[in-house]
């Protein structure tokens, strides 16, 4: 497993300077980072990138999500939260986060600018089945 971290770490700081290069990002850029470790029994593993784009004199947070290791078809849903992973702690913003679904290697992501500032203090990304938390990671 060690070495897929270093693969999912690899790939997110080449997808940055991608980014950077074709001008899609803030100075900041990437402004918080979390590696997103599976809960539960769960298999569900993947990171999460949140860069702050200006939108005139507001900062939305656009955050990339990309997973491994889910079941193929099963919608998962994720939501940027206040607070350290396991706390519970509602869902950060009124928007609609969009849903994931796995490909047939149970890989996903999704790319989204959410309409909304995020809180300061400790933030956490998870992502969840119907049931509960498969994957969460805090957001440094």
């Amino acid at each position: 497993m060690t070495g897929m971290r270093a693969i999912i770490g690899i790939v997110f700081l080449a997808i940055a300077g991608l980014l950077g290069k074709l001008g899609l990002t803030s100075k900041s850029d990437p402004t918080m980072q979390a590696i997103l470790q599976a809960v539960g029994g769960s298999t569900v593993r993947g990171t999460a990138v949140v860069t702050l784009i200006k939108r005139g004199s507001e900062e939305h947070p656009r955050v990339r999500l990309l997973i491994t290791g889910a079941t193929k078809g099963k919608t998962l849903a994720w939501h940027v939260h206040a607070g350290a992973c396991g706390s519970s702690a509602a869902a950060v913003g009124n928007a609609p986060y969009p849903p994931m679904t796995p490909d047939a290697e149970g890989a996903a992501g999704a790319n989204t600018e959410l309409p909304f500032a995020l809180p300061s203090g400790a933030l956490y990304v998870d992502v969840h089945d119907d049931a509960a938390v498969v994957s969460c990671g805090a957001l440094k």
